[in-house]
């Protein structure tokens, strides 16, 4: 399978348009620092990374451990997203009705794309 090398800015403008009603991304490095995001201010993409990790520690304590890679969670109004690899995690904020699957799928491919352009 043939990947696109893709940077972080990249990366959030790809997202931005696939019509999936995305309202916010952001593109975290392994350290876990915004490396780019759609959001216009600092404070709130940087919130957003912080929440995602946050996210995506307790689904895996909660799974003993287990390295879940994705996780999808849904509220009234809206449903996030976030997926990580070794050297880069994703998150979005979506509408609430958009199609997981797909959603899930864009995010690991934004991530392969991610890693091969920093391998």
């Amino acid at each position: 399978m043939t990947t696109t090398a893709r940077t972080p800015e990249e990366a959030v403008l790809f997202l931005g348009e696939l019509g999936t009603g995305i309202r916010a991304t952001v593109v975290l490095d392994r350290e876990g620092r915004v490396a780019a995001s759609s959001c216009q201010d600092e404070r709130r993409a940087g919130r957003m990374g912080d929440l995602a990790l946050e996210l995506l520690e307790r689904a895996e304590r909660s799974a003993d451990g287990e390295v879940l890679g994705s996780i999808e969670v849904s509220t009234r109004t809206a449903t996030v997203f976030a997926a990580r690899r070794p050297r880069w995690s994703v998150a979005i904020v979506a509408e609430r009705m958009a199609l997981s699957s797909l959603v899930l799928f864009d995010l690991h491919r934004v991530l392969v794309d991610l890693e091969g352009a920093t391998a």
